[in-house]
């Protein structure tokens, strides 16, 4: 069983897929929809992107420590007031890469399902629901900008990512190269019917009316056999491994349930598997005072409350067992550490958004690996 998360690199993700989805089953943590469709887009670090600018220029504002991190509250009201008055140029990259992350993640579905010879695919939430909210800002600005209707909304984004994204980055290009991979074209250099495909799928017929979001793509239309987008807490036994998935909570009632959740039905459902050796696989993490890094130490996990309740409730099932929790959302690498202020031992096993890590459920060993991708492409 493999986990990667924090894949808002689309080629990093095709390569991944290629060269792991058919030797064992994905487990994708989280966190798989913004941003950055290219490895060759600028910096690779997440930080670059133009929605984190818009948290440090709030930050900023408001004076709060840079390396704070923001609350759900506070990051939809940095990136609503940087969406609305950025100027026409930031606003087009706006566009390309938060208004054509839904074609991203429409494209990323069929690439990972493809891949899944081994079972289904399951896709834990991450912070969706930010991308959602601010995808509505920009679809919004799109309509009064250009005094369209909402059915042409997609059709103005494709042509952007075409017309824009294909001569500076060679977005349009990727994307058609992934839908050949994932098994939708006859060859590759079909655009036209590659373009037939995007704009079918994501017309607001399949969606009640309205513009699919990154969400909607991941939890509804298309339907996929082999891909399971995951919103809530959920117990996987393989071989002689309990995984329990735990996605990320964005809003305080969703949080409140999972709480719940995690301290009664979770508890009752450990109680009856018989696999031996606990693992978690969490977006986010408990204990970033672990990381190497002394800037991680300032990060707040607003779902550790959440994260708890999970690990008492696996403490309680597997009392003298070693805890091995697969963590990701910080986008470091970072060496395995003990969750030092919890429960010691808990071992915490840092993904970074080059690392995949390699569970071997017969035996409970992990290894984190980094994606094997030329240096040159990226």
């Amino acid at each position: 069983m493999k986990f990667i998360s924090d894949q808002h690199h689309l080629a990093d993700l095709e390569h991944f897929v290629q060269t792991e989805g058919n030797s064992d089953l994905i487990r994708l943590s989280g966190d798989m929809s913004p941003s950055i469709p290219n490895r060759n887009f600028g910096n690779r670090a997440i930080e670059s992107s133009i929605l984190k600018e818009f948290q440090k220029e709030y930050k900023k504002r408001e004076g709060v420590k840079p390396t704070a991190e923001l609350t759900y509250e506070e990051k939809l009201k940095a990136h609503k007031e940087g969406i609305l008055s950025a100027p026409e140029e930031r606003f087009t990259e706006l566009v390309l890469l938060y208004g054509g992350a839904t074609v991203f993640n429409l494209v990323r579905k069929y690439l990972v399902n493809h891949s899944s010879k081994k079972g289904r695919t399951l896709c834990l939430a991450g912070n969706e629901p930010i991308m959602d909210d601010a995808q509505r800002v920009i679809y919004q600005r799109i309509i009064g900008d250009n005094e369209i209707k909402e059915t042409e909304v997609m059709k103005y984004i494709w042509d952007t990512i075409q017309s824009v994204g294909e001569p500076k980055w060679g977005i349009a290009g990727i994307l058609m190269d992934c839908l050949f991979d994932a098994g939708i074209r006859g060859r590759k250099g079909e655009k036209e019917q590659g373009e037939k495909f995007i704009l079918r799928h994501l017309s607001t017929k399949n969606y009640g009316g309205m513009i699919p979001t990154c969400l909607d793509v991941y939890k509804g239309h298309p339907y996929l056999a082999n891909f399971r987008f995951m919103e809530s807490i959920f117990v996987e036994e393989k071989d002689n491994c309990t995984v329990v998935h735990v996605p990320y909570f964005s809003r305080e009632d969703d949080r409140n349930r999972a709480i719940d959740f995690a301290k009664n039905a979770l508890r009752a459902r450990l109680s009856k598997t018989k696999a031996k050796i606990p693992v978690i696989n969490y977006h986010g993490n408990p204990y970033p005072e672990g990381m190497a890094d002394p800037k991680m130490a300032d990060r707040t996990d607003y779902n550790i409350a959440v994260i708890q309740s999970v690990a008492a409730s696996v403490r309680a099932r597997f009392s003298d067992e070693e805890i091995k929790m697969v963590c990701s959302h910080l986008h470091q690498s970072n060496p395995g550490y003990r969750w030092e202020k919890f429960d010691k031992k808990v071992i915490i096993y840092p993904l970074g958004i080059d690392d995949f890590a390699d569970l071997n459920t017969r035996n409970g060993d992990i290894n984190v690996r980094k994606l094997a991708v030329e240096e040159q492409q990226r």
